[in-house]
């Protein structure tokens, strides 16, 4: 679809950039069978074909910015339409930039502003966050409900913030471990998984201190600004490192590994920066990447257990395209899978996306949990903070990082 833009749009970059993406769109409606909005709301715009015609038409001044924004704001970024459409829409990119011309275009109300600005800067810094969390945790009793069903209680491991140093010999080889600003927080027994899991394969994970958010937050609200600020000191810390020997970046979360791999497409223009962010983004890994490469032996698990329902995070199947691999892994490791009916389907959660639209989340939160348990499942896995978060909601059974459910495993296997 081609897209005649509005004389002020014509030297906008973002809208020449949008221009572009939308003009690979055939309008064919593949997207909307794997759009989770579409199919709990019915609405031709609330699927991605329907939400591309909107912003069409407002790039092309024939539609108002109240009217995108609503339809915008619905979406869960899950990109679920990508992994769908047979003519390789971006719609991801073009989602965000949609997000962004229409912010410059629309001031959003007090309260809306109120409540972006508290969650940028109250989960994005890891200090404040766990402040924050001390505090509600305190008021829970005096919550209502739906708050309290959504907050979760601070983790019974003791948190630390900045060193784990591994004691022992240093190994051959090294990567960053990214702890990111809430699973250390929440869940660092996440961490604590990682970190034995690649020590038996001789892999250090070495921690850099004052590491911050990777951006997503922002770049997702949208606050491009800050997300490139936060993107450019984790850059400044890292690049350092991978110079003098650390192969990479491991990270645990799959929504942070995948903005993390498009630091480059993010600060492409950036002469500062771009071939920083480019080599950064390159040697960023999902731990499934380097522990399908290495010999099974070293994991493999005793046969004959309950089986397990593995939700895998939009942010992994769809964003880094990896479908299928951490299944495969935890396979070939005598883990049972139980089956998921409309695996693909997000959980509902997207980052802030269960606080801005509670009743949309909730409501695709009831029929993925439904379908994770149709397999009588002892336990859920799953790869990413936030859907751990969401699941956790309304799940009867325990909801685990699959890192760690592989590592509880083999030390029943090693130490009965």
């Amino acid at each position: 679809m081609d897209t005649r833009l509005e004389e002020k749009f014509k030297k906008e970059p973002l809208a020449i950039e949008a221009r572009r993406l939308i003009k690979a769109c055939v309008h064919c409606g593949y997207c909307n069978a794997s759009c989770p909005t579409y199919q709990l709301l019915g609405d031709e715009l609330d699927g991605p074909r329907g939400r591309i015609y909107l912003l069409k038409s407002f790039l092309e001044g024939r539609l108002s910015a109240e009217k995108v924004k609503m339809h915008l704001d619905r979406c869960l970024l899950c990109q679920g339409c990508e992994t769908a459409c047979p003519s390789n829409v971006e719609y991801g990119k073009l989602a965000i930039l949609g997000k962004e011309i229409i912010e410059q275009s629309l001031k959003r109300s007090f309260l809306e502003r109120l409540l972006f600005n508290f969650l940028l800067h109250g989960i994005a810094d890891r200090e404040k966050f766990y402040f924050f969390l001390r505090i509600f945790n305190l008021l829970r009793p005096f919550l209502p409900g739906a708050l309290r069903r959504k907050l979760p209680p601070l983790s019974k491991e003791k948190v630390r913030l900045e060193q784990w140093a591994r004691k022992g010999r240093v190994s051959q080889r090294r990567l960053i471990l990214f702890k990111g600003c809430v699973e250390p927080v929440l869940y660092p027994s996440v961490l604590r998984a990682a970190r034995n899991l690649f020590g038996r394969l001789d892999i250090d994970l070495v921690d850099i201190p004052k590491e911050g958010c990777c951006g997503a937050l922002a770049y997702h609200l949208p606050n491009r600004k800050k997300a490139v600020a936060q993107a450019k000191k984790n850059i400044d810390l890292w690049i350092k490192p991978l110079q003098n020997g650390v192969e990479g970046i491991v990270v645990c979360s799959s929504a942070c590994c995948q903005m993390i791999k498009e630091y480059g497409s993010l600060l492409k223009d950036d002469k500062e920066y771009g071939q920083k962010a480019l080599k950064i983004a390159s040697r960023t890994f999902d731990p499934v990447e380097i522990l399908e490469k290495v010999d099974r032996r070293l994991f493999l698990l005793a046969p004959d257990r309950g089986a397990v329902a593995y939700h895998s995070p939009c942010t992994s199947q769809h964003g880094l395209k990896g479908q299928g691999r951490v299944e495969a892994f935890l396979k070939a490791l005598n883990i049972k899978l139980a089956p998921i009916a409309d695996s693909q389907m997000c959980c509902g959660s997207a980052g802030l996306y269960s606080l801005v639209q509670k009743d949309i989340s909730q409501k695709i939160l009831e029929l993925k949990m439904k379908n994770l348990l149709g397999g009588n499942p002892a336990v859920i896995l799953t790869a990413n903070v936030g859907c751990r978060l969401q699941l956790e909601q309304l799940s009867p059974v325990p909801v685990l990082h699959w890192l760690e459910y592989v590592e509880r495993l083999m030390q029943e296997d090693c130490c009965p």
